[in-house]
């Protein structure tokens, strides 16, 4: 089946060209699908004599009925037509509209079943963005057709859209070539001059002919309505060379801005290297063993991935002399003489710089583009060209093969600061990125979701199951008492609302039409909940963010109108580490929803300090009945206000409301800072404190003096149950004949004496306390990361009274050896869990997630670790 699409600039005539060879695709016996993917809903007025109803209004969720209903059959014999539609003038997003379309007959099998021997689409070609690239995208059409004049921003919009076609050559797409509608014989030229630039070619020449017009007046394709005509003779033409047009050995590469400058200005183009030819035998891919042969003959050695992109050290030719091309080396440079760090990555994220092969491109690494300047690109380029006969994805097999690539680079990934390029460079700590990662410490302040706001996420509520491991809304919900006695797991369970929590399960139909309708119901409703001078808070998830509608206004009407504050804020699937505000003992604790920019996080801490500050306002001048309350401790409150009542302290009982609460207690003790609360507790003039976290025997007792001394009490601070000192010494007896590891870096060490790094737990001293060993792995890449990490390391011992054996590492197979060598070694703290790299070693990879608070917590956290030890896991 023929399968072609038209693109270029607005106005330029690719509506006409189009339904004028879907005419005569159809002529010759064949059965033509024409697809009109322009929101204008145009470009099938010639073949159907009328508009007809676009596929955007469809309801229904069979995709094969909606799709019947709105393909029609037009009055020219073996052609029929849809149009994709879109949404009223400025809603929604028509190019979301042309996949959902696309969608539905890939579902349906469409094209197979009704026999079309080709497809043609009508794809507006302004907007070179990748709703209306979804024809290619999604691999329906392979040979592109660009329509262009002499005019510059016609072959402007052209040149972009090559550099589209080159995105999508993995799907089987190319450029068949340009049909030209210039206006004279110079235009002419002008655009074969455009087209040997790029290296394509002119399929046709349209001429100016008052018969389109006509025809076009009448509704009626001109290549039927006057078939003698110099537009139907050319048009015969240019369907004959689509027809005969296949990809070539030396694709069509798109100018750079600075090129195409030099084009339109009539400067000489700078010399660039040609399109590389494949060095493989036709029809095969590069083998693991020919791949690694390939890097080793152009002098590269693969030494890791940052976010899809591979990192190399390039030994420099032994002929290229330092001494009269510069000083040497760039400053700062870590890689030894002679060797530069460059990077490989995907030729569709490439700006102006990189030299482009296949469909990847290569450059210096960040800081070292100077090279570059120097003469070494050249190098660089003739080295790079042994590899052009391998795809990016061949050349990321030479990590292993096998299994989703960019989902195991991605895992674990954090964005770095160093701007290249690819943009700033994505730097994943596991698999082949940062492999020396184990601690993953939690992201930014505690934030508590106040109790009396009511929360709308305006996304698909579906994204849940595959993005989201945070928030009332989630597939994975951090449930108490699941894994047995105040033990935390994570079970499946079904995304859900809650009184206060809602989601508006934004679809693809609501990104089409517009979705204005939707965000007011859903805020009005939400306003009800929260009543006059409560806080709607208003989340923007992914596809929302870049689609919804005109949310500003619609919340200030809502403020207006129903009394409430409202704050707009980012999408919830990530960002601030949060807590539910609840009560003390709370069954149910409520939902929590983060932040995943920045700009947002600091307006929802403001608008939620500034909400519970207004709360706790109501309760002024309210006389403080007990000394203590509790907030935010969760299953471990009951044995903490036992120990505060042992000490000589009252504690406020589990209630319903949290302000009247707070305003009875004279101090409020939270686990963690947290950024709204804090600052309402403040504005309303009530004390809080945030102690050391209570975990082990001397965590506790450290929790307990901290507690009494903000109140001025100099009663001493209870201790453990009678007996519990007993059975700690019984159990530190028995740790004592195994070892606990951390696999650290030298910056790591310092945080390790507290809980920062964990969560607010101090794991190190808590295992020390239990009488385990402790070793040190120390990721040391250079001596002197390993002075340092050293002299750190010895500097940690004598703080925390313990003898530390520390080794160090500095490549994968080391931290492997030394995770396989002491036998007594059995426990790996790993933030991963069931982390491959340790139980691969045979160790137990543990976490914070294992350790309790209080003087019965303790025990039973070192009871948990020695089962670990203990347990035969062959």
């Amino acid at each position: 089946m023929e399968s072609i699409v038209f693109f270029g600039k607005g106005g330029i005539g690719k509506s006409t060209l189009a339904s004028n060879v879907s005419a005569l695709l159809a002529a010759g016996g064949g059965s033509v699908l024409h697809v009109g993917c322009d929101p204008k809903m145009d470009s099938t007025l010639a073949l159907m004599g009328r508009h007809i109803q676009p596929f955007s209004d469809s309801p229904g969720p069979d995709p094969e009925a909606r799709l019947r209903e709105f393909i029609f059959d037009a009055p020219v014999k073996g052609v029929r037509c849809i149009e994709v539609g879109g949404p009223r003038p400025g809603l929604g997003c028509a190019g979301t509209g042309i996949g959902v379309m696309l969608d539905a007959v890939r579902d349906s099998g469409l094209l197979e079943k009704d026999g079309y021997t080709a497809a043609v689409f009508d794809v507006l070609g302004d907007v070179v963005c990748g709703g209306f690239a979804a024809p290619l995208r999604r691999g329906f059409a392979k040979k592109v057709v660009i329509v262009v004049s002499e005019e510059l921003l016609s072959l402007y919009s052209a040149n972009k859209l090559i550099k589209m076609v080159e995105n999508y050559a993995r799907n089987g797409v190319y450029l068949a070539g340009l049909a030209v509608n210039a206006k004279n014989a110079a235009g002419v030229r002008t655009a074969a001059e455009f087209a040997a630039a790029v290296n394509t070619r002119v399929l046709a020449v349209i001429p100016r002919d008052p018969a389109v017009a006509a025809a076009e007046r009448g509704r009626v394709p001109a290549v039927l309505a006057s078939p003698k005509s110099p537009f139907a003779a050319a048009l015969r033409g240019l369907c004959a060379a689509i027809r005969a047009a296949r990809p070539g050995s030396s694709p069509p590469r798109a100018m750079s801005d600075r090129e195409f400058s030099d084009f339109t200005e009539g400067r000489p183009p700078a010399a660039r290297p040609p399109a590389p030819r494949s060095v493989l035998p036709a029809g095969r891919s590069g083998s693991s063993r020919g791949l690694a042969a390939a890097f080793t003959r152009a002098r590269m050695k693969p030494t890791g991935l940052e976010g899809g992109q591979i990192v190399c050290e390039w030994t420099v030719p032994t002929s290229f002399d330092w001494g009269e091309r510069g000083q040497g080396p760039a400053k700062g440079r870590t890689s030894p003489r002679g060797t530069l760090k460059i990077v490989i990555a995907p030729a569709a994220g490439s700006r102006d710089g990189p030299i482009r092969l296949s469909d990847w491109a290569v450059c210096f690494y960040p800081g070292q583009a100077e090279h570059q300047a120097r003469g070494l690109g050249e190098e660089l380029a003739a080295a790079a060209a042994g590899l052009a006969g391998f795809k990016y994805a061949e050349l990321t097999e030479y990590f292993g093969r096998g299994g989703d690539h960019y989902a195991k680079i991605s895992s674990f990934s954090e964005r770095g600061n160093q701007a290249g390029p690819f943009g700033t460079l994505i730097l994943p700590h596991m698999r082949l990125g940062q492999w020396q990662r184990f601690i993953f410490p939690p992201g930014g302040a505690d934030l508590r979701v106040p109790q009396g706001a009511v929360m709308v996420e305006h996304g698909d509520i579906e994204c849940r199951f595959s993005c989201c491991d945070n928030g009332a809304l989630n597939l994975f919900r951090e449930r108490p008492g699941l894994a047995g006695p105040g033990v935390s797991s994570r079970c499946p369970l079904l995304p859900k609302e809650e009184a206060h929590v809602m989601n508006t399960d934004f679809g693809a139909l609501d990104a089409v039409r517009g979705d204005e309708a939707l965000i007011s119901d859903s805020l009005d409703r939400a306003a009800r909940l929260a009543g006059p001078g409560g806080l709607v808070e208003f989340y923007l998830s992914c596809a929302p963010m870049l689609l919804a509608g005109d949310t500003g206004r619609l919340l200030e009407r809502v403020k207006e109108e129903r009394g409430v504050a409202a704050v707009q804020l980012g999408s919830d699937s990530a960002g601030l580490s949060e807590r539910p505000e609840e009560e003390p003992g709370a069954a149910e604790p409520p939902g929590n929803c983060g932040s995943i920019l920045p700009g947002f996080a600091s307006a929802k801490a403001e608008a939620r300090a500034a909400f519970m500050a207004r709360k706790l306002a109501a309760f002024k001048g309210v006389k403080p009945s007990v000394d203590v309350n509790l907030i935010g401790f969760g299953d471990c409150r009951e044995e903490l206000a036992g120990l505060l009542e042992r000490s000589g302290l009252t504690t406020a009982s589990p209630g319903k409301d949290l302000y009247a609460s707070a305003a009875r207690g004279r101090l409020a003790v939270l686990p963690a800072p947290d950024a709204a609360l804090c600052a309402a507790f403040s504005e309303a003039g009530l004390k809080w404190l945030v102690p050391p976290a209570p975990y082990g025997f001397a965590g506790v007792r450290a929790w307990l003096d901290g507690v009494l001394a903000a109140l001025g009490r100099r009663t001493p601070a209870a201790g453990p149950a009678p007996g519990a000192e007993k059975e700690r010494r019984a159990l530190a007896l028995a740790a004592g004949r195994y070892r606990a590891c951390f696999v650290v870096s030298s910056e790591e060490l310092e945080p390790l004496a507290g809980g920062t790094l964990m969560g607010g737990v101090p794991v190190l001293p808590v295992v020390l306390e239990a009488g385990f060993g402790a070793d040190l792995l120390v990721y040391a890449p250079d001596p002197a990361a390993r002075s340092a990490a050293a002299a750190a390391a010895l500097g940690l011992g004598r703080k925390l009274g313990a003898r530390l054996r520390t080794r160090f590492f500095s490549a994968p197979a080391q931290l492997d050896a030394l995770l396989r060598r002491p036998r007594a070694m059995k426990l790996v703290y790993s933030d991963a869990r069931l982390d491959p790299r340790v139980t691969g070693a045979g160790r137990r990879p543990f976490s914070a997630a294992l350790f309790e608070p209080g003087y019965d917590g303790a025990l039973e956290t070192v009871r948990r670790l020695l089962e670990l030890c203990e347990c035969d896991f062959r």
